[in-house]
């Protein structure tokens, strides 16, 4: 134990409060903690911030979980073994949550700067006429030129009626930080993550309901055989009569993950069929498929699960969910990876003592600005 790093410390603190040490490095610790100080300061500040990130769902109950939140409906053919294979994944990834541990990746020691801005502020609705309504600062009922809205502030949700027979075409836009839920005028439901632009009409006209998103949504198209409803994407196109299904374009590899029924995913230059439980990304041209990952919904509880994910695309989430701007000092750092679970509802702060206790990634703030180094 005397020749261990303060880093090295850090961790097998950690990893006693979650009783995942040997019982020999757990008695080796506690000699440590008693007989250190500092150590001692520092065991007490874990199990504090373990407190403060609250208990772990058991593994019975943690996909339970996520099912109601989304109805999910598996489908009538997956055998019971394969349906408790993936509940399990998911709850061990989320029992894990905070036992992280750390992987050094060297790719060279060159110092880069690498920068994150945060998203633009404000939950704006803007209309197709060009006038724009702030739903964080307006809440209720608001009628606008033969369109009544209803902003639903504590449910995060709007609804509304409109009388209008044009397609003119509005924008709602999510800021950093929040989520939020829209119920179209066909009866399709659109849960919109942070950081996320919907293009919309209030009233679908012709054979087909069109929609354009940028960004992260779980969508439970309402069924019409007789109107595709037809997600557009920055890079693709995804078309279905209804079913429910997760999209993320925040990456060049846009992803779309499918809950119930059978999608039909479009691309430049191919397509493919997705059936109910399979996931597709799209990288250039082409397209590959596999199991629906559990980790890609939890979005929706308001966590996200982070499996070997970089300090880079840590990086990348932080803006959107905490509205924070965010710079990665040097190269060698963000190539440094993470397993865990950062949650959208707790502080940011208790979440980067994690990754610095496992990760060597040591924070600092300049003015509003977060710098990871």
């Amino acid at each position: 134990m005397e020749n261990l790093s303060r880093e090295n410390i850090s961790r097998m603190l950690i990893l006693k409060a979650l009783k995942k040490l040997s019982a020999e490095d757990s008695s080796a610790l506690d000699t440590l903690i008693v007989g250190d100080a500092a150590v001692r300061k520092e065991w007490q500040n874990t199990l504090q911030l373990m407190e403060q990130w609250g208990e772990l769902p058991d593994e019975d109950i943690a996909w339970a979980q996520m099912e109601k939140k989304i109805n999910i409906e598996q489908p009538k053919k997956r055998p019971y073994h394969y349906l408790r294979r993936i509940s399990v994944a998911a709850a061990i990834v989320i029992i894990a949550g905070l036992s992280a541990y750390f992987m050094l990746i060297r790719q060279g020691s060159k110092q880069t700067t690498i920068l994150v801005n945060k998203p633009a502020n404000g939950l704006i609705l803007t209309l197709g006429n060009g006038k724009t309504i702030n739903l964080k600062k307006e809440n209720g009922t608001i009628s606008q030129n033969g369109i009544r809205l209803k902003n639903d502030s504590a449910a995060r949700m709007l609804t509304y009626d409109s009388t209008l027979s044009d397609n003119e075409i509005n924008t709602l836009q999510v800021p950093a930080g929040l989520d939020y839920t829209i119920n179209l005028s066909d009866g399709t439901q659109v849960i919109l993550n942070s950081a996320t632009v919907l293009k919309f009409p209030f009233r679908f006209s012709g054979n087909t309901r069109e929609i354009t998103l940028n960004g992260e949504a779980y969508l439970k198209v309402a069924h019409n055989a007789s109107r595709p409803f037809i997600v557009h994407l920055p890079s693709g196109d995804v078309k279905v009569l209804g079913t429910e299904f997760n999209v993320n374009t925040y990456t060049k590899k846009e992803k779309v993950s499918l809950v119930k029924g059978c999608i039909r995913f479009t691309g430049t230059a191919d397509s493919i069929e997705l059936k109910a439980g399979q996931a597709a990304v799209m990288s250039g041209a082409s397209f590959k498929t596999s199991d629906i990952d559990p980790d890609d919904l939890a979005w929706i509880e308001g966590k996200y699960i982070l499996n070997n994910t970089t300090v880079e695309d840590i990086a990348r989430l932080i803006p959107r969910w905490f509205g924070v701007r965010v710079i990665i000092d040097n190269n060698e750092i963000a190539q440094r990876c993470f397993n865990g679970v950062i949650y959208k509802n707790k502080p940011l702060s208790g979440f980067l003592e994690l990754l610095k206790g496992t990760t060597d990634a040591s924070y600092y703030y300049a003015g509003s600005v977060l710098h990871i180094k």
